[in-house]
Order: C-alpha cells, then structure tokens, then sequence
C-alpha cells in the first residue's frame, strides 16, 4: 500500500507540476493532498469496484494503473473500461512497463464485457499522449476550463 500512496501523490501533485504553468496547477490542485490520497486509497481498497494494478522491477515498485467500468446504455458502445490512473516512475519509463500493465488492465474489461477502453490525461503532458497513441489511443473529447476570477480575455492569447 505505501507504494499505491506514493504513486496516487506523485500522479496528482508532482506531475502536473512538470509540465503545466503556475496557473493551470491551481486548476487541478486540491486544497489537502494528504485527505485525498487517504480518501481515494481506501475507496479503492474498499469499493471492489476499481482495478489497481501495480508494476515491480527486482521487487521495487516501477508503476500503476487503476481502471473501473462505466456503463451507459445510451451509447453505440455501452460498456465502457476507464482508466483513472495510470503513471510509470520516471527512470523506468520506455521501458515497456506502461504498454504491460495498460494490456493487463484491457484484459480485465475484456473480461468484464467491455466494448472499449477509454483514458485521460492532461493535454499538456506530451509524453502521455505518445504514450496512448502508441497503444491505439485517439482522441475524442478535450476538457477546457477557465477561471471565473479573470474577465473574459480580449486576445486568443490569454491561456498559457
């Protein structure tokens, strides 16, 4: 479990910091990380819904990914397999390690009846997006958020 904690910390405070600026950071923060991991981490333990698999090299913790299914029959695609979490230390990424634990998790949907595997990750972050490409990924929907506090920008400039 320390090892899910250091991954759910890493994944929702450390990277977005790598690649988003100050501004766009505050979109994504929580105002008590240590609340949210605790919260999150005993859903996950205690739900049975989620999927959480993590990854060892030589016993040492290398990565995660946490997925559960969503329905909606509304859909052409009812039965959906969503991965919420999905992060590879960085000294072990390009290793393969992502593309095995996403093929494990894509098993279990398969197993679970799913017609699709859907992920999200920040737009900014350039690697993940490769990442999901090379496994078959496309995208299909973009997220925009902007602050109520600011006026509406005068230049299509204002988001950086």
């Amino acid at each position: 479990m320390p090892a899910l904690v250091a991954f759910h910390r890493a994944l929702y405070l450390d990277e977005p910091a790598r690649f988003l600026s100050q501004e766009l950071v505050e979109h994504y923060a929580y105002r008590d990380m240590d609340e949210l991991v605790a919260h999150d981490i005993h859903g996950l333990l205690v739900d049975g819904v989620s999927t959480v698999l993590i990854a060892e090299l030589e016993g040492v913790p290398a990565g995660y990914i946490i997925g559960h299914v969503e329905d909606d029959p509304r859909r052409v695609l009812p039965r959906v397999g969503l991965v919420t979490d999905w992060l590879i230390v960085e000294r072990e990424r390009h290793r393969g390690i992502g593309r095995q634990l996403m093929e494990s998790l894509t098993s279990v949907f398969v197993r679970l009846g799913c017609d699709a595997v859907e992920s999200r990750t920040y737009a900014a972050n350039r690697g993940a997006l490769r990442a999901h490409a090379a496994l078959g990924f496309c995208e299909v929907e973009i997220r925009m958020r902007r602050s109520c506090a600011r006026p509406l920008p005068t230049d299509a400039r204002a988001c950086r």
